[in-house]
């Protein structure tokens, strides 16, 4: 508890978890994970004050396709498959077709 009030006051004073780590020679996940345990609230509003993301949030990236067997447009934002169909049944006609 004594080294998470030791982080806290780092992490108001401006620092952020790597260099506190650094600092005490401690992995940045050790420092998080020690001012979530001892400190939620406070660490949670310092961290709306910088702006920084809480949790393992990103923007969605989306992608248009165009479905190979009914030519439909569609949405997908899916990070590193590209889907070639709009739906599982247009998946599965094209594959009846394409093995005739």
């Amino acid at each position: 508890m004594k080294k998470a009030e030791e982080y806290l006051k780092l992490l108001k004073s401006g620092k952020t978890y790597k260099q506190i780590g650094e600092k005490y020679n401690v992995s940045k996940m050790t420092v998080f994970l020690a001012l979530k345990k001892y400190f939620p609230s406070e660490t949670k509003e310092i961290i709306k004050s910088r702006g920084w993301l809480i949790g393992n949030r990103h923007k969605a990236i989306f992608t248009t396709i165009i479905c190979k067997n009914c030519g439909k447009t569609k949405q997908s934002n899916y990070i590193k498959y590209t889907p070639k169909f709009c739906s599982k049944e247009c998946r599965s006609e094209f594959l009846k077709k394409a093995f005739k």
